[in-house]
């Protein structure tokens, strides 16, 4: 196996505060409870601080029961209008639309939580 001297002085990642986003790709995934939820891939752009972009985070949503209000929240922040019914909702339609990202360090994680979406407009 080869040795190698890894160079992380690049790899500052974000610092907690508010970012534009733009929605990148989904997946839908399952829990280790079994409940289905869509994770979110963001990648930063659009940011005066030229290191805040290109960075990638996520954030989960999911879209049955208690939790459900994450995932609406997130649909209308993305969308930049309320949302009252949603049926065969395909999440590739948000792929590409900006958000306003919180982004919160995480003392459990190398990454940082994404704590919060709201409207980019």
């Amino acid at each position: 196996m080869p040795q190698i001297i890894p160079d992380f002085s690049e790899a500052a990642g974000l610092k907690p505060g508010e970012y534009m986003a733009r929605i990148a790709a989904s997946t839908l995934k399952k829990s280790q409870a079994g409940n289905d939820y869509i994770s979110w891939q963001l990648t930063t752009a659009g940011n005066a601080e030229v290191a805040a972009n290109d960075q990638v985070v996520y954030y989960n949503t999911p879209f049955t029961g208690r939790g459900a209000f994450r995932f609406k929240k997130f649909v209308e922040a993305a969308v930049g209008e309320p949302v009252d019914a949603l049926t065969n909702y395909n999440t590739d339609d948000l792929h590409g639309r900006s958000v306003l990202i919180t982004v919160e360090a995480n003392p459990q994680s190398t990454w940082p939580d994404v704590t919060a979406v709201k409207s980019a407009g």
